[in-house]
């Protein structure tokens, strides 16, 4: 198996996912077994990570509304198509195109990657399905104490997760059982 660092030096350019954050995510995902949950993909950096695991990785987003120049998400869509098939981790990438609420799986999941509607009930969803699904843990994305973070923070204290690291708007956390 590949490094951490061999990986993220393959990974797509775009998206807001820090060197640091991508570490802890990585660290977070090698803890668990079993499929990985992403909602919010943008254009596949964190997908080509989790895939670098060699685990099934279920990829949930509508891709829609994200920018107003591209509002059906097409563009976007195609962006995440082109670097996940260049990363060469298709295989191991199955992409769900419609909303978090809108998706109702069969499947197990041992981790869940949250980093989709970052407003308080958005996050409570996420984390809903997250947990519904089995994810015992789960990494969610734009933890802050101030802005839109608040939000986020807000959720994660309401669902009674725990955190256990926060790396730059990264949190770690453990779902309850």
């Amino acid at each position: 198996m590949l490094t951490f660092e061999e990986i993220y030096a393959t990974l797509p350019s775009t998206g807001w996912l820090y060197e640091s954050e991508a570490r802890l995510l990585w660290e977070s995902i090698n803890s668990t077994q079993g499929d990985i949950l992403e909602v919010g993909s943008y254009h596949g950096r964190s997908t080509v990570l989790l895939a670098a695991t060699g685990r099934a990785v279920h990829a949930v987003d509508p891709f829609d509304n994200f920018d107003s120049d591209d509002p059906t998400g097409d563009s976007t869509y195609k962006k995440f198509m082109d670097n996940v098939f260049h990363s060469r981790c298709l295989m191991n990438v199955h992409l769900h195109r419609k909303k978090v609420e809108e998706w109702f799986p069969t499947t197990r999941f041992g981790f869940a990657y949250l980093d989709g509607d970052h407003t308080y009930e958005g996050t409570l969803l996420q984390i809903e399905k997250a947990t519904d699904v089995g994810a015992k843990v789960c990494c969610i994305h734009d933890y802050a104490q101030t802005g839109g973070g608040v939000n986020v923070v807000k959720a994660i204290e309401r669902a009674g997760l725990t955190v256990v690291r926060v790396v730059e708007r990264m949190a770690w956390c453990r779902c309850l059982e």
